[in-house]
């Protein structure tokens, strides 16, 4: 005898005529289009980081002798300078990557229709969420820092 006080047992994605292996065509179609921002945005991140390492030429090009600063700081500070938008370019240039990688991902969701293809597209939107939020926190600690230090060591203490 079935117990009459048990919770209903109930579909949480509701019915569906499709096969289990299927995914609806809103769904693809919403992913579908982020697709062109996502390549738009992939390009422009590597034309950034292109831009980033141009800017570091010009950077190693100058002569830190004939800096008007001499000292300490003046010979150090186009090195970390170069160093920082190397690491920059590099960020910049991985995040574009990942994007495309997406972008591609919804490609085959389209293509193929398959749960596994929207899971791997899905899985690789929460990478690109996870690198942005590192990135954010990474960066903002660096600028802190970065502010903290001009205001102690080049700003000369009163």
């Amino acid at each position: 005898m079935e117990n009459p006080y048990a919770s209903p047992i109930a579909n949480p994605y509701g019915s569906s005529t499709l096969s289990s292996n299927a995914v609806p065509p809103g769904t693809i179609a919403a992913l579908s289009g982020a697709k062109g921002w996502l390549r738009f945005l992939a390009i422009f991140s590597w034309l950034l980081a292109l831009l980033i390492l141009v800017g570091l030429v010009g950077m190693l090009s100058q002569n830190v002798a004939n800096s008007p600063r001499t000292d300490n700081l003046g010979k150090y500070l186009i090195p970390a300078l170069v160093a920082a938008y190397a690491v920059i370019a590099v960020v910049v240039f991985y995040g574009g990557c990942k994007l495309w990688k997406y972008a591609s991902d919804i490609s085959r969701l389209q293509k193929n229709q398959s749960v596994a293809d929207l899971d791997q597209a899905l899985n690789q939107q929460r990478t690109i969420w996870r690198y942005i939020g590192i990135s954010v926190i990474v960066g903002t600690t660096t600028y802190i820092i970065g502010i903290l230090a001009f205001v102690f060591i080049v700003i000369e203490p009163l």
